[in-house]
């Protein structure tokens, strides 16, 4: 959505990534009227299921594969999901001439997860300010991985549960990712 007024080079742009059901629609519509006010641009990415985008693969990043031994290992990075939230503000800005060099990420339900883990992926992206609302679950940041009250391990220690074995729980990655500007 472009609002009716200002000037589109100099407007600010939210992401919004919607929840399980991926239909921008609803998302557009609730910021329709602050865009409107405010004067910021808004994208709403749909990922939908018919166009390959799995439930998992949306929510995960499509960051990982799972192996026979139920293990899993990353995918390269250019083919997460995650990597077109920078390819769609590129293209928005090439598109309009934009000068905007940052971009806010807004994520609900299932787009809360989508954000929190490209918060913890890509700690380099250019989003200004990241923000995960009403996520059904998160990916626990220690390095140990994800364990019951009682201090036992649970079933899925790992990704996407926890940055557990995988190259986020290196101490410098999740210095850079905690350095952002993200609310939960």
């Amino acid at each position: 959505y472009i609002p009716t007024k200002g000037n589109i080079k100099k407007m600010q742009v939210i992401i919004s990534m919607p929840g399980s059901q991926r239909v921008g629609k609803g998302q557009l519509d609730a910021w329709k009227p602050l865009a409107e006010e405010h004067g910021f641009v808004v994208i709403v990415p749909e990922m939908l299921q018919e166009n390959g985008y799995r439930k998992n693969s949306y929510r995960f990043g499509f960051v990982s594969q799972s192996l026979a031994n139920g293990k899993f290992s990353l995918r390269p990075q250019h083919k997460w999901v995650f990597q077109l939230i920078e390819e769609i503000f590129d293209f928005y800005c090439e598109e309009t001439n934009s000068k905007e060099k940052q971009y806010d990420l807004f994520g609900q339900s299932a787009g809360a997860q989508f954000v929190e883990r490209f918060v913890l992926t890509m700690p380099d992206a250019r989003y200004r300010r990241a923000v995960a609302s009403n996520a059904g679950q998160y990916t626990y940041i220690d390095p140990a991985g994800l364990h019951h009250s009682d201090g036992t391990l649970c079933d899925h220690p790992g990704w996407p549960h926890s940055v557990s074995d995988t190259p986020f729980a290196n101490k410098e990655h999740l210095r850079k990712v905690l350095k952002r500007d993200f609310i939960i």
